[in-house]
């Protein structure tokens, strides 16, 4: 997809259910970019799950998940607001998927937990 300057550009039609995986994983050729996660709840009140911010995602790709924490509209967000000269290329992949259960995990499989 191409992002012209001074554009921002949202998909809005992913729907999430309450505790499936929404993840991300994009890059930018050349340039870095702004990323960011909103949704959009049954009361149509949207909330910012993942504030926008710039990300260098022409230098590495760009990659997150987060547990929907309620059933919801989630819209990813790319913003090329702030660059008036540059378009930006960017590849992106977005999957919503169900919670992944522990009888799910292969023995070879670590999870990994925080401390």
């Amino acid at each position: 997809m191409e992002i012209s300057g001074k554009i921002k550009k949202k998909r809005e039609d992913i729907l999430g259910i309450k505790s499936n995986m929404f993840r991300w994983d994009f890059k930018t050729e050349g340039h870095d970019i702004k990323f960011g996660v909103l949704c959009k709840n049954a009361d149509e009140k949207d909330t910012v799950v993942i504030p926008i911010h710039r990300v260098t995602s022409h230098t590495v790709d760009e990659v997150g998940v987060i547990t929907c924490p309620e059933p919801a509209t989630y819209m990813v967000v790319f913003d090329n607001s702030y660059s008036y000269l540059r378009n930006k290329k960017l590849h992106y992949s977005i999957q919503v998927t169900p919670p992944i259960k522990m009888s799910m995990l292969s023995d070879e499989e670590v999870v990994v937990k925080d401390i």
